[in-house]
């Protein structure tokens, strides 16, 4: 996620400590591909090319990080609704 901090305006790049982040991560640095994920950060359609996507890490790029970009709705009916309420439960 890029995020511009409020009180500098500055710009840091935060890796989400989410368990699907520390699952996948290591596989796709190792293997490289293409990563859809949601852009949640409030800076992150400044640091995608014009087909929303970007090199991931951004000091060594070793996969792809295709953005989507999701409502405020779709976030919360999907995300936190099917994702979380629905698939994830499933895998446990």
């Amino acid at each position: 996620m890029h995020v511009q901090e409020e009180q500098t305006g500055s710009t840091i790049c935060i890796r989400p400590a989410s368990g699907v982040v520390t699952a996948l991560d290591p596989i796709l640095r190792a293997c490289g591909g293409t990563w859809i994920a949601h852009g949640s950060g409030n800076v992150d359609k400044k640091y995608v090319n014009s087909k929303d996507k970007l090199g991931v890490p951004p000091e060594d790029n070793r996969y792809i990080l295709k953005r989507v970009w999701l409502t405020k709705e779709e976030e919360q009916g999907y995300y936190y609704g099917f994702s979380n309420e629905g698939l994830w439960p499933l895998s446990m």
